[in-house]
């Protein structure tokens, strides 16, 4: 498997703390401060490792969080449970497209590159839409999915498949020049 980005700091014996005790080190008190600052190193990689990522790469990525084991898996089955972790994968998808006569809606279709198994669990299906030039105070941010509760008109939506992401505009949402989806999911 590829290297997937995202902060992972290995949490395994970087030395042995049994070899520093054993080293011919005269000075009893630097023996001590090595061995103290390699239980600190390895408590802080699993500080770290245990935190959700705020980064967002156009790339398939780690972003820190562990979930559940597989309900399918117990002390039975081949592969032990285990927490799972889960990727993230962003898109910056463009403008907007305006409604296509006659139809009155407009849609985004973006192939995501995920390999969708049975065991793939889409966690997180998000997006958020930029209008720049929006009165009275520009720019105007919409979250999709999307509601416009005023008129009951304008009002949008994100699913997935296991080939595209899908985000589908009841109206013209044209004057949205950019729009980022994001999806999070498990592969186990």
């Amino acid at each position: 498997m590829a290297q997937i980005p995202g902060l992972q700091l290995p949490t395994t014996e970087i030395w042995n703390a049994a070899e520093i005790e054993q080293a011919k080190i005269e000075n009893a008190g630097l023996k001590r401060l090595l061995v103290e600052m390699y239980a600190k190193l390895n408590r802080m990689a699993l500080s770290i490792g245990d935190r959700e990522s705020g980064m967002y790469p156009l790339v398939e990525s780690l972003n820190g969080q562990k979930w559940f084991p597989n309900p399918s898996l117990n002390s039975t089955t081949q592969t032990n449970p285990a927490q799972r972790q889960d990727y993230r994968k962003v898109f910056n998808l463009g403008a907007w497209p305006a409604p296509v006569a006659p139809a009155t809606f407009s849609l985004i279709e973006q192939a995501h590159g995920i390999e969708m198994t049975a065991n793939t669990m889409i966690t997180r299906l998000w997006a958020i839409a930029k209008d720049p030039t929006s009165a009275p105070n520009p720019p105007r941010f919409i979250p999709i999915p999307f509601v416009n509760a005023a008129s009951f008109v304008g009002e949008a939506y994100i699913d997935a498949d296991a080939k595209n992401i899908y985000i589908k505009g009841e109206g013209d949402f044209s004057k949205y020049k950019e729009v980022i989806a994001v999806i999070e999911y498990l592969q186990n």
